[in-house]
């Protein structure tokens, strides 16, 4: 979510195996995406608080992404990719195992404009999270490696 309350309230499955997770923002930063394809989308905060609705992809070739104003990160194929977009930022991403226990600390440090590619082929199956600290912005996404 973003750097204030964020709170989820549904959460479903479809077909594919993809989860579905509804809820409302208090966050300015709250991470968004466009999904394109004529899809309602609104890049900011309209009010005190926001809904939104979250997918989560079901296989390690899915594609899971967020943004923020500075930066867009995505995991695809065993990959975790970020761009810094429009200013140099400084990054720290940790990943966590699904029981929430810490697995891994990568500090990037201050970093300029670009694209970042971190394999994560080494990590056992399982499902993950991923914390990408964005000048002390938290964006948060979940993978599944097969």
């Amino acid at each position: 979510g973003g750097s204030y309350d964020d709170y989820g309230y549904s959460i479903t499955t479809d077909g594919q195996g993809n989860v579905f997770v509804t809820g409302y923002t208090y966050s300015t930063d709250f991470p968004t995406y466009n999904p394109g394809g004529g899809a309602y989308y609104q890049s900011s905060k309209a009010g005190s608080s926001d809904a939104f609705i979250a997918k989560f992809g079901s296989s390690p070739g899915d594609i899971v992404e967020t943004s923020n104003k500075s930066t867009f990160f995505k995991v695809y194929k065993n990959t975790l990719i970020f761009y810094v977009l429009n200013k140099p930022s400084y990054i720290e991403i940790t990943i966590y195992n699904a029981n929430g226990s810490l697995n891994r600390v990568i500090k990037y440090g201050y970093v300029q404009i670009g694209k970042y590619e971190i394999g994560l082929n080494s990590l056992s199956k399982g499902v993950y999270i991923v914390n990408v600290k964005i000048d002390n912005n938290s964006n948060w996404i979940k993978f599944i490696k097969n």
